[in-house]
């Protein structure tokens, strides 16, 4: 068996989201991500009279929609009051990169560009005393860049 030089947990990313909105950009940390998965449909054809094997041929990629969440902060909240008037139209990045158990990125960064679909601000309860987190809904592209 292949020595595993790291070993991945999912805590073990840096994940940026970059919005762009009303001639402003905003870069927001995440904490936690969904989403993103790459597939593609399944393409057959059965050549000749349909006896012969049957040809798989592939397929268009999609990438899921993107959940994303991150820390209520000044920051955040600043952010959420322009994009009030923004979902389906604000320009959204989404870098990701491994890290070590040291918290050094290693490896390419996968990003990942589309628009930002909705937001939800975060819940309000005068008895919680759970963290004040918002979360970030995108739609991406296909192509992803790996740098």
């Amino acid at each position: 068996m292949p020595e595993v030089k790291y070993g991945f947990r999912e805590d073990l990313y840096d994940v940026t989201l970059t919005i762009e909105a009303a001639n402003q950009t905003f870069v927001i940390p995440i904490d936690k991500q969904s989403g993103l998965d790459v597939t593609a449909k399944s393409t057959k054809y059965r050549p000749v009279n349909g006896l012969e094997e049957e040809l798989e041929l592939g397929g268009t990629r999609s990438v899921s929609e993107a959940t994303l969440t991150a820390l209520w902060s000044t920051d955040v909240e600043e952010a959420l009051n322009v994009l009030v008037n923004f979902p389906g139209r604000a320009n959204v990045s989404i870098k990701k990169q491994a890290l070590d158990e040291n918290g050094f990125a290693f490896g390419k960064v996968r990003t990942y560009v589309g628009k930002l679909t909705g937001f939800t601000d975060p819940p309000t309860d005068s008895q919680s005393e759970k963290a004040a987190v918002a979360e970030f809904k995108c739609s991406v592209k296909s192509n992803i860049s790996i740098q």
